[in-house]
Order: C-alpha cells, then structure tokens, then sequence
C-alpha cells in the first residue's frame, strides 16, 4: 500500500514496488521510489548524508534524483545504505592477503660468505675479518695496480709486494669483478582487511608481532608495518600489514606489539580534540 514519503508531503506517495532491498556482504541497500506533482518531490527530496524516517541506520546515498513526468508530475527517487557490520573494531573475519616482496642485499652479505655464528653454520666461502678486510684492499687496486687487481691480488702494506686474496676471498672477488654486486631476497608480507560501523583503533606499528594469519610462515619473524584506517561515509576499513625477516633487532624494535589493538599498543586517539 502506498505510504506518504514524511509528513506535511501532500499527494506524493511511496509506489507499490518500493522499498527495493539488496544484500550485500558489508552493506545492505534500500531503494525507493515516490511520485507525485514535480515540485513537491524537489521540495521534499532528502539530503543525501541524512537519515532515513523509520530505518534505523539508513543513510541516504549521493545522487538523490528527481525526474519530470507528463504534466506536472515528478518521480523522486534516492537510495539508503547501511553497513552490515554492528561491531566495533570486529577483527573477528579479516580478509587476508600475503605477498612477497624483494629485497636487494650487498652480495658480500649472502650466507655463503658468513662465519659460524652461535647455531648458524659457516657458510661455503665464509670470509674472515682478514679476509674482508683483503677484499677492500684489493678493490682499491683497481686504479692504481691494475695487475695485482687483475690476479686477485692485494697488497697489505704500502710498497708491500702483492699477495693472493684467500680461496674463500678470491670467491666473493670473482664476483664482484664480473659485476655482480648484489643479490635479492624474498620476504612474506601479509596484509589483514577488517571493516567495521565506527572508528577502529590503530596502531602498534614498529613493533614485533605475530600476524594473525592462518598459515604458519616457518622461517621468519615480524615487524608491524602499516596500520590504516578509512572511512567512506559509512563503513571503516582498517588495513594491517606486516612484514617478514630471517630475525628482528628487539633491542631497536620493542617487542610489544599484537594483534590486540589493547596489548601493548599505544591507545592514545589520534583523533581527539587537544585539552
């Protein structure tokens, strides 16, 4: 049965047809349609922004249309979305993402060219002090003995005869003489989507954490990196990121961060208005 659009609204009436409903997975949306004479509908039309009368949580989308009929007659027709998130800051179904993203290393610094450390092996052509210490000497050789350079040779003290880098030195110098200065590396980053009614709380970027990420990722450890929140009008989104290492400096990286947003986070508002 047809229904007056608010009151004080005259002859102009709800069709039939209307509301239109449609279910989404983060929003539910309304829309309806009115007619009556042309100017009551542009008179009556709703801000978009505002409230729906007798919809609890509806607000009413961007354009609101008004169209002119035969005669005097007008169609008013607008749409009204609510979030289908009730919670506050529900981290209870993220959408996960991971990724791998490359990171470039000096090739003296590969694993192959590391000395034993606590239970980490030595590598292959793991490199003493002494050793490293050859290399540099040896590549600054390069302009002005191009001879010792060439044979991997360098020299230890100045007007000292030149000597052969080490077989483990000779390694790594073969390397960089081809150009080979570097190598990559893979890291996991995962990302975690939540969407929530009101403002979620952010932060504990900076600091170790686990990602709540269904798989276990053996091998490394993580650094909170990325905590954003948006707003469309409607929903907040809050995206998390974390990224992988082979290990974390925790006496530079304090180890209190966690998915909880109220473990060890700071939970100041950044938003609040200052005293």
């Amino acid at each position: 049965m047809p229904s007056p659009l608010l009151k004080g609204s005259g002859n102009i009436q709800e069709e039939p047809s209307s509301p239109k409903m449609s279910f989404g997975i983060f929003s539910t949306k309304m829309t309806r349609t009115f007619v009556g004479s042309y100017d009551q509908c542009l008179a009556v039309k709703p801000r978009p922004g505002s409230l729906v009368p007798g919809f609890a949580g509806f607000v009413v989308d961007s354009p609101v249309e008004v169209e002119k009929l035969d005669g005097a007659a007008g169609r008013l027709t607008y749409s009204a979305t609510t979030p289908t998130i009730n919670s506050t800051n529900d981290e209870s179904s993220p959408l996960f993402e991971i990724d791998w993203t490359q990171i470039q290393k000096r090739i003296e610094e590969h694993p192959i060219f590391a000395q034993a450390v606590g239970s980490q092996s030595a590598g292959t052509y793991a490199l003493t002090p002494t050793d490293r210490a050859a290399i540099k000497n040896w590549q600054s050789l390069a302009d002005t003995n191009a001879t010792a350079y060439q044979n991997l040779q360098f020299v230890a003290t100045p007007g000292g005869s030149p000597q052969n880098l080490s077989n483990n030195a000779q390694e790594l110098a073969t390397r960089l003489m081809r150009g080979q200065d570097s190598y990559v590396l893979y890291s996991p980053v995962v990302h975690a989507t939540t969407y929530s009614k009101d403002r979620p709380q952010t932060g504990g970027c900076g600091a170790p954490a686990t990602p709540p990420y269904p798989l276990d990722l053996q091998g490394y450890v993580f650094l909170k990196t990325a905590d954003r929140a948006s707003y469309n009008g409607k929903i907040w989104t809050r995206v998390q990121e974390w990224t992988g290492a082979d290990w974390i400096d925790t006496a530079i990286y304090s180890p209190n961060g966690s998915f909880d947003a109220n473990a060890g986070f700071d939970n100041s508002d950044p938003w609040a208005p200052s005293s």
